[in-house]
């Protein structure tokens, strides 16, 4: 029984500390990934695709990035979840980001996402809203 346990807590994220990934969020009919092109740098490339994870451990977040221009910009779906306890109910944007470096940008309103490509290839974000900050790590999945 212990033999097959283990791997499946491990399957999880239970024994590994990954985050929980976002399964209940809400996303548009017409998600589209694109591969980059060939010109599109890999300090830019790297951000393409699908990220899950939380924030703050407890909102789940799905932000696909659709497309990529090799001048940093990036075409992406930021999704999330519901969290009753902050009167958040699951929806979708799609919106246009900048990516400089090991960050990519985007404004929400008045509020600030900010993701950060970690060494160990998952995404550190920051969403800012001027008066609280909530932290998250997303990890790249393959949607099907």
């Amino acid at each position: 029984m212990r033999n097959l346990l283990i791997p499946a807590l491990v399957a999880l994220g239970v024994l590994a500390g990954a985050p929980a990934l976002a399964a209940d969020v809400a996303l548009p009919g017409d998600v589209k990934v694109v591969e980059p092109s060939a010109d599109v740098p890999d300090a830019i490339r790297r951000f393409h695709g699908t990220w899950e994870g939380q924030w703050d451990g407890k909102l789940d977040h799905m932000l696909i990035v659709e497309k990529v221009a090799a001048e940093g910009s990036a075409t992406v779906v930021y999704a999330w979840g519901d969290y009753p306890q902050w009167q958040v109910s699951r929806d979708w944007l799609r919106t246009t980001v900048t990516i400089s470096g090991d960050e990519m940008t985007m404004k929400r309103g008045e509020d600030n996402v900010r993701y950060v490509f970690r060494s160990d290839g998952k995404l550190g974000g920051t969403y800012d809203t001027g008066w609280h900050r909530n932290y998250g790590t997303f990890v790249r999945v393959v949607r099907p």
